[in-house]
């Protein structure tokens, strides 16, 4: 069965007010799932005291498994102002989703968080 087995979210802001996010994601698959088209997505949100703001997203990023274990990475840039939502810096996660797009038998959606990301715009 197909699972992210680990994501690491990381940002850069660009100089024209936008700020690039970049999950570097590690999946597994099982054999018979080799071969088969997937889509990865990746939807932003601020780490909130009340509760969590969609910030933007989803991202989404096409791949064919090619082996039983592939790392890869999903980027997504948003308006600095859109994450600029408070005063101080801006806890920032991704909720990544893989699916198949021409699923293999006995398939289950693999869902994981990645670790916040402190960003100061």
């Amino acid at each position: 069965m197909s699972r992210i087995t680990s994501a690491q979210l990381e940002s850069s802001r660009v100089v024209s007010g936008y700020v690039d996010f970049e999950a570097v994601v590690r999946v597994e698959f099982a054999p018979h799932e080799i071969g088969h088209l997937w889509e990865l997505s990746m939807q932003l949100r601020e780490d909130d005291i009340r509760s969590d703001d969609d910030l933007g997203g989803p991202a989404r990023r096409n791949l064919t498994a090619t082996n039983q274990e592939m790392t890869v990475k999903i980027a997504h840039r948003l308006r600095a102002k859109t994450v600029d939502t408070e005063w101080g810096d801006e806890a920032v996660y991704g909720v990544l989703t893989l699916r198949p797009l021409n699923p293999p038998p006995a398939f289950i959606t693999s869902t994981a968080r990645t670790g916040i990301e402190v960003v100061n715009v």
